[in-house]
């Protein structure tokens, strides 16, 4: 079977940050692969999440580290397979400074 993907749209795309943000969500029953990209610049320092909606409420993913933001021009890959929940958003938790913070996500599943 090939596999159908969803088009890359920023679920964060803020050019000037400096306070706290939750990104756009989006619907991922069915897929079989969720991937952000995180790029980030300026001054900013804090955390990137990712939420999952599973019908109830939303619930942080714990991948043992902080996805840290931390003052420097840098790149972050999110991969998350056998997604098995209703929807996805990623956040960013503000700790100081200011900068620009783009997430990027892509996603795919199974498909004929």
């Amino acid at each position: 079977m090939s596999r159908k993907t969803v088009p890359p749209f920023k679920a964060i795309n803020q050019s000037v940050l400096s306070s706290s943000f939750v990104g756009a969500e989006t619907v991922a029953p069915h897929k079989d692969r969720v991937f952000y990209t995180v790029d980030f610049s300026g001054t900013l320092v804090g955390s990137v999440i990712i939420e999952v909606w599973d019908n109830q409420s939303w619930k942080t993913l714990n991948f043992g580290l902080p996805i840290l933001i931390t003052a420097i021009t840098g790149e972050h890959q999110i991969l998350i397979s056998l997604a098995t929940f209703a929807k996805v958003r990623p956040s960013f938790i503000y700790t100081s400074g200011s900068g620009s913070l783009i997430v990027t996500l892509q996603a795919s599943t199974e498909g004929s």
